[in-house]
C-alpha cells in the first residue's frame, strides 16, 4: 500500500509547474470532480463493494458503450458525464483490487 501511496504523490509531484490539488494537473483535478459528482449523484444506489468483479467489468462495458454513443452525438456535457462514469467503474474496480487482491474474479 505504501508504494501505491509513493506512486499516487509521485503522479501529482513536485517535478512540475501545476496548480491545483496536491501538484496535480489542473485537468487531472477538474476530471476528478466530475467523477465525484456522478457518484454523489447515484449515492443511493447500492456501494460498488457489495458488487462482483464480473458485474463491475459488464457495467464498465456499458457504460463505455454509452461514452461511444454520447460522442458520436458530439454534446460536450454528455461526454464528460460518460466519460466520468466509465473512469468510475475504473476506479470501483481499483479499488476491489486494492481491497481484496485475493478474490476471486466471480
Amino acid at each position: 500500500m505504501e508504494n501505491a501511496q509513493t506512486e499516487n504523490s509521485a503522479a501529482c509531484g513536485q517535478s512540475r509547474s501545476t496548480v491545483g490539488l496536491g501538484g496535480c494537473r489542473p485537468e487531472v483535478v477538474a476530471f476528478a470532480l466530475a467523477m465525484e459528482a456522478k457518484l454523489r449523484v447515484n449515492d443511493h444506489k447500492m456501494h460498488w463493494r457489495f458488487l462482483d468483479m464480473r458485474t463491475l467489468s459488464r457495467r464498465l462495458t456499458q457504460e463505455r458503450e454509452e461514452l461511444r454513443r454520447a460522442v458520436e452525438i458530439g454534446d460536450p456535457a454528455e461526454v464528460l458525464r460518460e466519460a466520468a462514469d466509465v473512469a468510475n467503474f475504473c476506479m470501483m474496480t481499483a479499488d476491489m483490487v486494492r481491497r481484496y487482491p485475493k478474490t476471486p474474479n466471480v
